[in-house]
């Protein structure tokens, strides 16, 4: 789908989700390829932002929605995970200094 325009994004150094949108011949449709390193699954991510699928650090969904509606859908949906992924490492990090 896109020559792996995501995976080259995901090899930037610190980069830890990569999402690449594309549309095609339909502009009600918006293409997605997502890459994530771990703890990040792309796999859940894709599924959860429609019905996607694929690896935990590849994966794609097709979106029905033209893409300036679906880039807000999918950053809302990655920005609360890695609020998520956040919120936990700084519990456990508390935790494991008795804070």
């Amino acid at each position: 789908m896109d020559d792996n325009s995501s995976g080259m994004l995901r090899d930037i150094e610190d980069v830890q989700i990569a999402a690449f949108l594309k549309s095609y011949d339909d502009p009600a449709i918006t293409r997605l390829s997502l890459r994530a390193a771990a703890p990040y699954n792309a796999a859940d991510l894709c599924h959860r932002i429609a019905n996607g699928g694929g690896h935990a650090r590849a994966a794609g969904a097709t979106i029905p929605m033209p893409m300036q509606e679906a880039i807000p859908h999918v950053l809302t949906i990655l920005e609360g995970e890695m609020d998520a992924v956040d919120a936990l490492n700084q519990a456990n990090q508390q935790q494991q200094t008795g804070e």
